[in-house]
């Protein structure tokens, strides 16, 4: 992620987001979700030429597709035979996919676009036995096509597609380190050296926690050094650019990371910045400055920005809303920030001036709700008066709305929206086992709320941080969104505007008695 400095995250849950960290913008939000399938890798172009082409795999949709975040159109659509693991663009316009039944398939300038189905061809390699990692050659120039692979027996092989033969250089690690081959070892990671194009040298972890560092270069193939075992389940290895011989190592179920010089074979540091678990991470570095940033997720949803230079956190970047998000409130008085509310049973309060989410509301005081009693959150409203102006007002999938203190962090007020003693209609709120939503929610300065639920509009009273039904009003259709009138009334009585089932928006006046 070196040439365009953009950098990517996506899961289950959530959208395919991209950003350029250079500007600090939002570049492009792409759905993670097609159908049933979910997106399952992705790769960014890092040719000069061509910064904004991605290739996306939605996972059992046979579909690889070639996306142009600038100008937000697909380029190109590939049919996959296979589940693709990973893949990985190189700087000359070559996308190599790692494929689940260990196989590797080459498109070269997958964004070309193909008068004819039939030139939409991914050429399988012919390796030597089972792959399970590989990485391009990551400098320019003659060996930009070049790779390193290995496979499921322990051995490394050092290619080059614009070369004839089946490949530069070998090494079978399970014969030259007994060790590997006694333990059942299995690489599960590999880096090439990024500060010297002179040296092809390559990190490879292991599933065992070992660490070595071969040199790859033909007629000079050798292990160099073997690492101390710095923790249990390493996860990542990654050199840090313009910094000669150093690398930092992951692991999995820890928050530190081990810094190790290749001169010496034990740990040079340790560094922990945070009392989460890591999860992944990825080095984003200017090509134009000496600058190195780690961007790393952690377990609870966060993301770190952490500048090995400074050596100091940049930026956290917080997690959003995991699912559809159904309202959203800027508050009348507080510059900057907005109340978001979402079907995951959250209200997420944000200061977008700062990019980070100051507050998250939970639907349960527990802070934890069971998937089978999972409440909704629908509808959203600020208090309109500046005494009140840290009360929130949420409507919520069961019938309910709550008042929330953001500052406080907590509920002072909730009511279920109930009829009383009407049984005379057999759809309505108290025969229904249904639970309905608070679609429509609005408050005045004169503290008189209104809440549309199915087909009822409750006129409700916020008095003594109580909240008390006044009227309820049967329009006999679905109600939507509802509104009090922003012009003065010289009855003053209350007037308001509801959006219905049927198309129509009807106005409505309560005389005052």
């Amino acid at each position: 992620m070196d040439v365009n400095e953009k950098y990517y995250g996506y899961g289950s849950t959530m959208s395919f987001i991209v950003f350029d960290r250079i500007n600090n913008q939002l570049r492009s939000v792409i759905d993670s979700k097609i159908s049933n399938s979910y997106l399952k890798s992705a790769s960014l172009s890092q040719s000069h030429s061509n910064l904004d082409i991605i290739s996306l795999y939605y996972s059992k949709t046979n579909y690889l597709i070639i996306f142009d975040i600038q100008k937000e159109i697909m380029k190109n659509i590939y049919t996959i035979n296979n589940e693709i693991l990973y893949q990985e663009y190189n700087k000359n316009n070559y996308l190599m996919i790692l494929f689940e039944n260990n196989t590797l398939g080459l498109i070269k300038n997958s964004f070309d676009i193909h008068k004819n189905e039939n030139d939409k061809n991914v050429d399988i390699l012919q390796i030597f036995g089972k792959c399970v990692i590989f990485q391009w050659y990551p400098f320019c120039g003659l060996d930009e096509n070049s790779l390193c692979y290995c496979n499921t027996d322990n051995e490394v092989y050092y290619i080059d597609l614009s070369s004839s033969k089946k490949f530069e250089s070998k090494i079978s690690l399970n014969n030259k380190i007994k060790e590997y081959k006694n333990n059942n070892s299995k690489i599960i990671t590999l880096q090439w050296y990024i500060s010297d194009e002179n040296y092809k040298y390559i990190l490879i972890g292991f599933d065992t926690s070992d660490i070595c560092l071969c040199d790859m270069s033909p007629n000079n193939t050798s292990i160099i050094t073997k690492f101390e075992k710095a923790g249990k389940n390493l996860n990542k290895l990654i050199w840090i650019k313009n910094e000669p011989g150093l690398f930092m190592a992951f692991f999995k179920n820890s928050s530190k990371i081990c810094i190790f010089n290749v001169s010496s074979p034990n740990v040079k540091s340790i560094t922990k910045f945070t009392d989460k678990n890591i999860i992944n991470c990825c080095l984003l570095t200017n090509p134009y400055g000496s600058e190195n940033k780690l961007l790393i997720s952690l377990t609870d949803g966060n993301l770190i920005l952490y500048d090995l230079n400074k050596k100091k956190i940049e930026k956290n970047i917080t997690k959003g809303h995991s699912s559809t998000i159904f309202d959203l409130k800027f508050s009348p008085f507080y510059e900057g920030i907005l109340a978001t509310c979402s079907i995951d049973s959250t209200i997420k309060i944000w200061n977008i001036f700062e990019s980070k989410k100051n507050i998250t509301l939970t639907s349960s005081n527990r802070g934890v709700i069971k998937e089978e009693n999972k409440t909704q959150i629908i509808s959203l409203k600020w208090c309109p008066k500046e005494e009140n102006k840290d009360l929130l007002l949420c409507g919520d999938s069961k019938n309910s709305i709550k008042i929330w203190d953001i500052t406080k962090q907590k509920t002072i007020s909730q009511l279920e929206l109930k009829l009383g003693n009407d049984n005379t209609n057999n759809t309505s709120l108290n025969k229904s086992h249904k639970n309905f939503n608070v679609i429509g929610l609005d408050w005045n300065e004169e503290n008189i709320i209104l809440a549309s639920c199915y087909t009822y509009i409750f006129i409700i009273n916020f008095t003594a941080n109580k909240l008390i039904i006044d009227d309820i009003i049967n329009l006999h259709l679905k109600a939507f969104k509802i509104q009090f009138s922003p012009y003065p009334n010289d009855k003053k009585n209350l007037t308001f505007s509801v959006a219905c089932s049927d198309g129509k928006i009807r106005l409505y006046e309560i005389c005052k008695i």
